[in-house]
């Protein structure tokens, strides 16, 4: 079984034990937390969804001023070369987390083995969220980005209470995101999202969207309140989870749109294992779907 000592990773051109890979104190990730990341599960072996994460990985490279080494092709290539390397897929051993991480001196590429236990209480009992107090967000660094500075995190982590995940507001106190996944909202049958630039820029969500899509459930990205019949949670190490509560708010969990939606999820997933080969079907779609970004 794969195991984050044991593995082999790629770092700045040169193929090494992950466990030997060690960023210097002057490189800028570590001296001014010059960092970017992204993290990109497997199932049955395979990635999910990686063209996408790359796609991201590449613009928060540029909008960070971070310089990368390789192209785009080149970091597929990559990826693929990493997974067999670590003979991941070539046995049952278990899904694993493909991290790929930038500073302006180093691009690294290592395999972390994924526990899924560890969300299986979301999973069978939904996750509580808990308000963290509205702050103002960064003028410099986009929320959109996926980079490793944690501080805020952890901060927010410190705030919530034991078996709570943080989900943070903004000045005037709209729910954003967590540490973890993006929060996604029902409210009379239609999913509301975050307005676009205010939270990371997910891909597990953008799967879900054009699940709704697909379904013809409306979907609006806007700036919103904890006011709703439902809520989930998705993010790449989970996937797709209900909400039981946030704060003292508490949710069907789950309810009937998130359990169509996590039916959908899983057939996505089972096509990634090439269990099935057909994705998400379409149920009672007519014509084109409401889908609106409300707000500036």
């Amino acid at each position: 079984m794969l195991t984050a000592a044991s593995s082999i990773a790629w770092c700045n051109g040169r193929w090494l034990p992950a466990e030997s890979i060690q960023l210097a104190l002057s490189d800028p990730g570590i001296a001014t937390g010059a960092l970017i990341t992204d993290m990109c599960r497997t199932y049955g072996g395979r990635l999910f969804e990686h063209p996408r994460h790359v796609a991201r990985f590449l613009r928060d490279a540029a909008a960070c001023f971070i310089p990368l080494p390789v192209t785009e092709s080149q970091l597929g290539d990559l990826a693929t070369e990493v997974l067999r390397r670590n003979n991941v897929g070539a046995a049952d051993d278990g899904e694993v987390v493909l991290n790929t991480l930038a500073t302006p001196q180093t691009l690294i590429l290592r395999l972390l083995p994924l526990d899924e236990n560890r969300h299986r209480p979301w999973r069978e009992q939904g996750v509580p969220l808990w308000l963290t107090p509205p702050h103002p967000p960064s003028q410099l660094l986009p929320p959109t980005i996926k980079h490793r500075n944690r501080l805020a995190w952890h901060i927010a982590a410190q705030l919530a209470p034991a078996g709570s995940l943080a989900l943070t507001t903004d000045e005037q106190g709209h729910v954003l995101e967590t540490a973890l996944g993006n929060l996604l909202l029902v409210r009379e049958g239609a999913v509301w999202a975050a307005r676009p630039g205010t939270v990371l820029d997910s891909i597990s969500q953008q799967v879900v969207r054009e699940c709704c899509l697909v379904r013809g459930i409306a979907w609006h990205e806007a700036d919103r309140t904890a006011e709703a019949d439902e809520a989930l949670l998705c993010g790449t190490a989970f996937g797709l989870v209900g909400v039981a509560a946030i704060g003292t708010r508490p949710y069907a969990c789950p309810g009937p749109l998130t359990r169509q939606l996590l039916l959908d999820w899983e057939r996505l997933t089972r096509v990634a294992k090439g269990e099935v080969s057909s994705p998400v079907q379409s149920i009672g779609a007519t014509g084109a779907v409401e889908c609106r970004r409300e707000g500036n």
